[in-house]
């Protein structure tokens, strides 16, 4: 029974799951051989206050003081 786990960015429509969650499992069923009704994808929506990628969290504007991207610097 195997799981697909995908983590994103919360507000993608729940249509976008769907397509994505048949193609993980269509996928998933090819490569490994596996009944397709034995096949879970699960859906982890992050908000983009927990979410950060270089230093910065999605939902912090850049000229951010804390972040250090005023400065010049990278993080």
């Amino acid at each position: 029974m195997p799981i697909v786990r995908v983590e994103l960015l919360a507000g993608r429509p729940n249509g976008v799951k769907q397509a994505l969650a048949a193609e993980l499992t269509t996928v998933v069923a090819r490569h490994l051989g596996n009944d397709p009704a034995h096949i879970y994808v699960m859906f982890q929506d992050v908000a983009h206050g927990d979410w950060a990628v270089a230093g910065r969290v999605f939902d912090t504007p850049p000229n951010n003081t804390n972040t250090g991207f005023d400065k010049g610097r990278k993080p």
